[in-house]
């Protein structure tokens, strides 16, 4: 999860095969104001990105997860090692299963 050179937030998950999709926040976001942004897994090929318990993108990637050196980044986009997210992160949360649209906006709400 990083914040481009245009100012919108972004997820990028890749596979094995070189696949590789990029979710995108289409809501305008402002500096100073806290935002909750989730993204789930449906275990198989679907990826959702929420932005306040709102869907904002979606993005389906098969094939097997790709590992890589660089690791989990939450915060700048490691392929470029670039756009730093310049702000505060809190409550970073992993589940073992996908939340549904109305966990999503419980979870945001908390």
């Amino acid at each position: 999860l990083y914040k481009n050179a245009d100012e919108n937030y972004k997820f990028q998950m890749h596979n094995t095969s070189d696949g590789v999709i990029t979710l995108e926040v289409s809501d305008t976001t402002n500096t100073g104001t806290w935002y909750h942004i989730t993204v789930t897994h449906n275990g198989s090929n679907l990826y959702k990105l929420y932005l306040n318990g709102s869907l904002q993108d979606s993005a389906t990637l098969s094939g097997t997860i790709s590992k890589n050196t660089n690791g989990l980044t939450i915060g700048k986009y490691a392929a470029a090692n670039s756009f730093y997210f310049d702000g505060m992160i809190d409550q970073i949360r992993f589940f073992n299963k996908e939340l549904s649209a109305a966990e999503v906006l419980t979870v945001s709400n908390e």
